[in-house]
């Protein structure tokens, strides 16, 4: 699972960049990216702060992206 923002400080194409090495370099592997749509200086703007944020990106299903996660984990013990 990648997560980025559009006001991250850390330009969000660093995240598709990483998901295409991903998913060329291990085509059967699932990645799923998300980039938010927060704007820049918002308390959910990079990594962890997210953690309490609705995850908002175009293909969510709109669940708090630490609930996103702990299904995540969860589902591959």
């Amino acid at each position: 699972m990648l997560y980025a923002t559009d006001g991250d400080p850390v330009p969000n194409s660093q995240a598709i960049d990483m998901w295409m090495a991903l998913t060329t370099q291990f085509p059967a592997l699932r990645v799923d990216k998300y980039i938010m749509h927060y704007p820049y200086g918002a308390r959910n703007s990079h990594a962890y702060n997210y953690w309490h944020s609705q995850d908002n990106a175009d293909n969510s299903d709109g669940q708090c992206v630490s609930q996103q996660v702990i299904e995540f984990l969860q589902a591959h013990p």
